[in-house]
């Protein structure tokens, strides 16, 4: 049976300036395998500490970025949890392109354990957590064993029932492929002491030394931009240009996904007719020319099919947004 190439396949060769130029930018060797066995072992190694530092970093670039250290010798200790969000205002979260859909002014709460009866660790974490009365919009309860898809979703249904505040359980499989489809080896590397790290193995290409240093004052500027009408609007252009760059150096999906959204969003909200075409066009685009998301792009499409009808501007076509003629959708 014939094997067709791959939209990013087709783009890459025909346009490969504008994917990463690196051999390899991975200096972290460490196998699903040899994870997995480390997060069944924790306990036996006392490495209930560590499991927790691991969960919480995890979280941060997974779910909440302003999640609090615990402190102290134990984790919940009296407070009940092992970590929780600290409120912030929405000028900050907003810029943030990696979230769990909940606000920067919702209260989470997050529970963290290694032990293997992690159905009846997570009713009695939840019990407590709920008793607080703090009130907690959701509550992630993370676990280092595997959890069968039929309980988890029983037991997550049972606890929202009794205390009327969602939960959710994220299981070693949900760890392990965030580890390995987001590019979070280093996580487990510095807080579980798992794997090996070789820096001499990394070959990034110039192209993508110069964007990734283009990224980084990028999101630097975003991260301390000020509240005045012209820091909004410059805002706008940034957030874009992150977004296309984090599409060039070919981070993980989540993260290029992210900032399309995070672009789109600051469009809307701050920038003017043509910004939000341009940011959604592109997000499209990516899906498909990158991640070979053909549904993911005909969802995006039916929006920038509706954006283009509704402008004033017979000018705003792919060429004067940005996209050359022969790209092609």
């Amino acid at each position: 049976m014939a094997q067709y190439p791959t939209p990013s396949e087709i783009m890459r060769a025909r346009r490969p300036y504008l994917y990463s130029d690196s051999e390899n930018t991975d200096t972290y060797r460490l196998s699903r395998s040899e994870l997995s066995h480390h997060l069944e072992t924790l306990t036996d190694r006392n490495q209930h500490k560590d499991f927790e530092n691991f969960a919480r970093k995890l979280c941060e670039r997974e779910i909440c970025p302003n999640l609090r250290p615990q402190t102290g010798p134990e984790g919940g200790g009296d407070g009940k949890v092992d970590t929780e969000t600290v409120p912030v205002d929405e000028a900050i979260s907003q810029r943030w392109f990696i979230n769990g859909n909940d606000s920067g002014a919702a209260r989470v709460a997050f529970a963290f354990s290694a032990k293997k009866g992690w159905s009846d660790k997570v009713r009695s974490d939840v019990k407590g957590i709920a008793e607080t009365k703090r009130g907690y919009v959701r509550i992630y309860f993370v676990t280092s064993r595997p959890a069968r898809q039929k309980d988890r979703l029983r037991i997550e249904d049972e606890l929202h029932k009794s205390y009327g505040i969602p939960v959710t359980i994220l299981d070693r499989e949900w760890l392990i492929d965030r580890v390995f489809s987001h590019n979070h080896k280093d996580i487990a590397f510095e807080t579980l002491g798992v794997g090996a790290i070789d820096p001499d193995s990394r070959k990034i290409g110039p192209n993508d030394f110069k964007n990734q240093q283009a990224l980084d004052e990028l999101e630097d500027r975003l991260a301390k931009m000020g509240t005045s009408r012209s820091d909004y609007t410059q805002a706008v252009s940034d957030a874009f240009e992150a977004a296309s760059l984090s599409r060039r150096l070919e981070k993980p999906q989540y993260e290029t996904e992210g900032r399309f959204t995070r672009a789109t969003e600051f469009a809307k909200k701050y920038g003017v007719e043509f910004q939000l075409l341009r940011a959604v066009y592109e997000h499209a685009w990516t899906r498909f020319w990158w991640f070979d998301d053909v549904r993911g792009m005909l969802e995006l499409y039916d929006r920038v099919e509706s954006l283009a009808f509704a402008t004033r501007a017979v000018f705003e076509r792919p060429e004067s947004i940005g996209i050359p003629k022969s790209a092609g959708f």
